[in-house]
């Protein structure tokens, strides 16, 4: 039922690239944030001048109800900081919308716990650094922001909410990855990892300084606990690359009303004070021009000897490598591990199939 249900999904998806429907709509409420988390890609002042009002959210969501969004997230910086916060979400449940919300968790009080579980969100995705306070602490650069992280998660999920654990892998956390996911288990949440740590989004590379290395990742990958595809092909060897549903069913708007297609890919698309979400949608020339790359413009990726194990993803490509439709050298990295493992996996496959044969 599982599998059935992902591929409906799957299909719906496709349909609204095709007819460029705004399936996933993200909003980055704020930029300001009670933490300073040594990773974090965001760049913009922490100000809250001019980010866009209550009612200009409000009318923007109802033109993206109109146009059939499905998924709406709202992030921050910290989302919580908008003293409008729930008006805000309480209006994007009212028009329907699969609410998913991201937040560090630390002003989640059981006050504001109540208030989130009675929107019924989708998913509440709250980040941790690691799986204890001295770890994450040391992340997120505030003292006792673990604890009330685990508070939050508490709860959320003692009152009947779904909450995932996303965490990106650094150095100074991957060691902790088993004890995060035991975590999540003891406290009723999903978890999620992510190796991929992002430069700032004025191309500071500083953060990619807190990467795992190889042996690392091949550790990672190799968990079927953490990936379950493991070394197993994202693609046929005779498919194409493609490129992400980024300006084709999704797009992020920042909180003063900038439109981009993704948040990992900033080119600047227009401005919801200046004209309509859908105006932008449809008309926007840098949108178009994304909707017209086709595999045959990923040239490099076609010919890749790791093509098939590889998820790139264009923002970054361009961001940290130079180009939109170029490779992506941290996805590279990844591939071809997940090339490796897959190896490893037929070789002892064709092992075991020898000695069932010789017994």
């Amino acid at each position: 039922m599982e599998c059935e249900s992902f591929s409906l999904l799957a299909h719906i998806s496709d349909l609204t690239v095709e007819r460029a429907i705004p399936f996933n709509v993200m909003f980055e409420l704020t930029h300001r944030c009670n933490t300073r988390c040594k990773h974090c890609y965001q760049h913009h002042p922490k100000r809250a001048d001019g980010e866009l009002s209550t009612e200009e959210w409000c009318r923007v969501m109802d033109d993206l109800a109109e146009a059939g969004t499905l998924y709406l997230t709202l992030t921050g910086g910290e989302v919580l900081l908008r003293k409008d916060f729930f008006d805000i979400a309480r209006y994007a449940r009212k028009k329907r919308f699969a609410l998913k919300i991201y937040t560090n968790g630390t002003l989640i009080t059981p006050k504001v716990a109540e208030q989130i579980a009675a929107l019924r969100p989708f998913t509440v995705e709250i980040s941790v650094y690691g799986s204890n306070a001295e770890t994450h602490d040391a992340m997120t650069q505030v003292k006792g922001s673990f604890d009330r992280v685990v508070r939050a998660v508490r709860l959320l999920v003692g009152l009947g909410q779904r909450v995932i654990l996303k965490c990106p892998l650094a150095t100074s956390s991957f060691g902790q990855y088993e004890d995060i996911m035991q975590m999540a288990q003891d406290l009723g949440a999903e978890y999620r990892f992510d190796p991929t740590i992002a430069p700032m989004n004025d191309g500071d590379m500083c953060p990619t300084n807190l990467r795992i290395g190889v042996e690392e990742l091949m550790k990672l990958y190799d968990d079927e606990r953490v990936f379950k595809k493991k070394g197993l092909p994202s693609m046929g060897p005779d498919d194409k690359v493609k490129m992400c549903d980024a300006g084709r069913n999704s797009m992020a708007i920042n909180p003063w009303g900038e439109v981009y297609p993704c948040v990992q890919m900033l080119i600047p698309c227009g401005n919801v004070r200046e004209k309509s979400i859908l105006e932008i949608w449809y008309g926007s020339r840098e949108l178009r021009h994304l909707r017209h790359i086709t595999p045959d413009d990923l040239t490099q990726c076609q010919t890749c000897e790791v093509k098939q194990y590889c998820s790139r993803c264009p923002g970054q490509a361009l961001l940290e490598d130079g180009s939109l439709t170029g490779c992506q050298s941290r996805a590279k990295v990844i591939a071809r591990i997940r090339k490796r493992l897959a190896e490893q996996q037929m070789q002892t496959s064709r092992s075991s199939t020898l000695l069932r044969v010789v017994a």
